[in-house]
């Protein structure tokens, strides 16, 4: 319970009632006043305790229904062939599938902070702010939001739980947690799908998705406790869908400010800003990379899961190495065999149960 500050003092008196040997003590109503809020305080959850138990109920909601954005993508490829959709569905199918974007060497910093800033993390925040403005088109949950809705006017109300696939859903993401790659995904609905097969389908994969991210928005909030260990540290989990030709593939990226982490030339603290992802490609396979910016100081650390690409990735190294110093960046650039290491999950985190 927030208590605002008190502006001036009040000069009110009253008397507190006290038994009839001890003297009659007078006192201030702000006096009083302050007594209230402290026994109300002692009986009402803190703020913080409140957002940290609504956050921690929306993630156990969401962590067993969570599915991967590429199964949606590959589906709504093979649904937009299915004659019979509703002009609605239609519509909203073909809006969304613009949030995936062909993966080629025109990829670059300008795409990454576009489709960052698309990524549904500031729905919600752009919504309270401009709330005229349409996200339509702009904004990867709203979109999702428009084809639950118009699956829902279409098939009836109620909740389609995601449908078992034969590759499991990715790990569920949370604060500090790695990113992990997601090796493209192929559809599940047939050429021959009637369009109800179709709108069921989407349906779940839409369910899915929501899930998934409604647990990176979980996982880009600060902590619940301002004392904790990262409790500097502000970082924005997110996804980016692609389209490749073995099928739709996406990318999860971490961008991370830590304010307490360097110490300038001239004696003053800088932030370091760090940007982590992972992807899985052919014939590349799973591959990894972290970017930390501190100052004019770049360093730079890939990963690749198979000999042969971790190959590529040495020869590679002088470019970019080259790239970051014409970019007057002093650049250390290291190519490592494998997955970046992870820290063991502490309590809290979650458990597989499907076993």
């Amino acid at each position: 319970m927030a208590i605002a500050p008190i502006q001036g003092v009040s000069t009110t008196l009253f008397t507190l009632p006290v038994t009839p040997v001890r003297a009659v003590t007078p006192a201030l109503r702000t006096d009083v006043e302050a007594k209230a809020a402290e026994a109300q305080q002692a009986v009402e959850p803190a703020p913080v305790e409140i957002h940290a138990k609504a956050v921690a109920e929306a993630v156990q909601s969401a962590a067993p229904r969570q599915t991967a954005l590429g199964p949606l993508f590959a589906d709504l490829g093979q649904a937009l062939k299915v004659r019979g959709l509703p002009p609605q569905v239609l519509a909203a199918a073909t809006r969304l599938m613009t949030q995936a974007a062909p993966l080629g060497p025109d990829v670059d910093g300008a795409t990454i902070a576009r489709t960052f800033l698309q990524s549904g993390l500031f729905l919600e925040r752009n919504l309270a702010e401009r709330p005229n403005a349409s996200p339509a088109g702009r904004d990867l949950k709203a979109d999702l939001l428009t084809l639950k809705q118009a699956l829902s006017n279409w098939l009836g109300g109620g909740d389609h739980a995601p449908a078992a696939r034969t590759a499991a859903a990715p790990p569920p993401p949370y604060r500090g947690g790695p990113t992990t790659a997601q090796a493209p995904a192929s559809a599940a609905l047939t050429a021959d799908a009637s369009p109800a097969q179709a709108g069921h389908r989407l349906a779940e994969d839409v369910e899915g998705a929501l899930a998934r991210h409604e647990l990176l928005q979980a996982a880009s909030l600060p902590p619940a406790d301002p004392h904790a260990e990262d409790a500097q540290t502000t970082r924005w989990m997110f996804e980016i869908p692609f389209t490749t030709p073995q099928g739709a593939s996406v990318a999860q990226f971490e961008i991370s400010r830590d304010d307490e982490g360097h110490v300038g030339r001239e004696g003053e603290r800088e932030p370091v800003y760090r940007a982590r992802f992972s992807i899985d490609l052919e014939p590349l396979g799973p591959m990894h990379a972290q970017v930390a910016l501190s100052g004019e100081h770049a360093g730079v650390t890939l990963w690749a899961e198979r000999p042969a690409s971790v190959e590529v990735l040495r020869l590679g190294r002088p470019l970019l190495a080259q790239a970051l110093s014409d970019a007057a960046l002093d650049a250390e650039v290291n190519v490592y065999a494998g997955a970046p290491p992870r820290a063991a999950a502490g309590p809290g985190r979650f458990m597989d149960q499907s076993a």
